[in-house]
């Protein structure tokens, strides 16, 4: 890809607005390769970013090894420092890249180079424990005793810090113990001010055997051991809250799927009222088609016996303009007849009017009574809606904050996992450190024995009675006449051939 690029015209120094090019991210991710690519095309080896850092101090600081040994080789300034002094092996020692460090001192990294600070890469590694770091540096010539602007040494560091592992490396290759900083604290007095040493009396600064301070060192472990204990502990009240939040969580899942059956149902009671509602007024509209039916039905009724009563008013007119003459008791009868007609079409227009208020006051009352109903129903339902919204925001929190438990737990059950892979290493080099202790112990107790056996012999020579010196010399003469006599009856030795 990269040469796709540079081949349709790419810029290799290129930078970004943290001022880092193509070079700087391949070699802080130790793509040996790409990086090779980029200086073949052109990029600049010791290009800087804005804070001064080359590709080979994002190497080094990565830990990229390979890369590092191939930027020097297309060459890297192994002696470039950025805008705080720091060199290339200033940032693998404090990151303690041991193959790094390695690399970059045997293409000529100047071992005890100062940053602004006075800090040597070894005042790094020392800072962060990186106990492989400090004895690569040191077998590499680094000054053990060499101080900062500060005044301190490694150890100085190692103790603020509280690194037992480095301290102890660094007593046991010979660093100097009492020596004072630019506040007059020796690494002691800084080492008792640490957590680390919070519970233990260490005496490593005195003049002991490295046993003895092994055996302190294994004391502090021990603390820690029983820190993780306590960590332990906590986590499983940890676990049980989150049981327990758990639980409380499906018990409100319970409430709320309750909720929601109760709002189904509630839906449902409302769709069927709604139906009721429905099929009364249709059968009160149908009643009322029925009812219109009937007024129309006597309305023309009426209007046929108006045009016979009409046409019956009408014949007596004619009658007489045509001059012919009936008798009185047709007229009677035909006025008879009118009235009649006339009260029946009276009484069929008040019933009518009944009729239609009685009508008019039943659709008015079942449209008042289905209102009633609907709102009733709307308000249930609002109300259960609400409700469940409240239910839905209490579950929400409720899930986020048993995720954030989740994550916490998850963190220190991996800090829990790192710290048994330690406890388990140092397990295993204290059961080393006690069996050579053992064999030393035994050393020291034969010691013990032949001293005392040496003792009674010169206890037992102490009591032996005392000679004078003319007794001594007088044996001395006896002994050598006798020594003399018997030599002279003895053959001569031959000597050897």
């Amino acid at each position: 890809m990269a040469e796709m690029l540079l081949a349709k015209g790419a810029d290799a120094n290129a930078k970004d607005e943290a001022g880092y090019s193509p070079l700087h991210l391949a070699a802080l991710e130790g793509h040996e390769s790409t990086a090779e690519t980029l200086i073949d095309n052109g990029a600049d080896v010791n290009a800087k970013e804005a804070n001064g850092y080359t590709p080979l101090h994002l190497a080094g600081q990565a830990g990229q090894a390979a890369t590092v040994e191939a930027l020097i080789g297309k060459g890297a300034d192994v002696h470039a420092k950025d805008d705080a002094g720091h060199t290339p092996l200033h940032m693998a020692a404090e990151e303690g890249h041991v193959a790094v460090v390695e690399a970059l001192t045997a293409k000529g990294a100047y071992v005890n180079v100062k940053d602004e600070m006075g800090w040597t890469p070894l005042h790094w590694s020392a800072q962060n424990g990186h106990e492989a770091a400090v004895k690569a540096l040191i077998e590499k010539g680094a000054k053990m005793n060499g101080t900062n602007q500060d005044g301190q040494t490694a150890m100085h560091i190692a103790a603020s810090e509280g690194q037992l592992h480095v301290l102890f490396t660094l007593v046991k290759l010979g660093a100097a113990t009492k020596v004072k900083n630019g506040r007059g604290k020796t690494p002691k007095e800084l080492l008792k001010g640490t957590s680390t040493a919070a519970n233990c009396d260490m005496e490593i600064f005195k003049d002991i055997s490295l046993i003895e301070i092994m055996e302190k060192y294994l004391a502090a472990e021990r603390g820690k051991a029983s820190l993780l204990k306590e960590n332990r502990v906590m986590q499983n009240d940890h676990k049980g809250e989150l049981r327990s939040i758990k639980e409380n969580q499906r018990k409100r899942d319970d409430s709320s799927r309750k909720i929601k059956k109760e709002v189904g149902a509630l839906k449902g009671q409302i769709k069927a009222i709604q139906e009721e509602h429905k099929l009364e007024l249709r059968y009160a509209t149908e009643d009322i088609q029925e009812k219109d039916a009937e007024i129309l039905k006597m309305k023309n009724e009426m209007i046929i016996k108006d045009e016979r009563i009409m046409s019956l008013e009408a014949k007596p007119h004619e009658e007489m303009e045509d001059g012919t003459e009936e008798p009185r008791e047709g007229e009677s009868e035909v006025a008879s007849e009118n009235t009649m007609m006339n009260s029946n079409v009276a009484v069929l227009q008040d019933t009518i009017k009944l009729i239609q208020e009685q009508n008019t006051k039943e659709l008015l009352s079942l449209r008042n009574a289905q209102h009633l109903k609907e709102a009733e129903a709307a308000s249930q339902l609002r109300e259960a809606q609400e409700a469940l919204k409240s239910r839905n925001k209490r579950v929400k929190t409720l899930k986020r904050q048993m995720q954030e438990k989740e994550t916490a737990n998850e963190q220190c059950n991996s800090e829990l996992k790192g710290k048994e892979n330690q406890i388990s290493q140092l397990e295993g080099q204290l059961e080393k450190k006690e069996s050579k202790i053992k064999t030393l112990r035994s050393r020291l107790k034969e010691r013990d024995d032949q001293i005392k056996k040496l003792e009674e012999s010169l206890e037992a020579l102490k009591k032996e009675p005392t000679v004078s010196p003319e007794e001594e010399s007088e044996d001395e003469s006896e002994s050598y006449e006798s020594s003399q006599a018997e030599s002279e009856d003895e053959p001569p030795k031959q000597k050897p051939s």
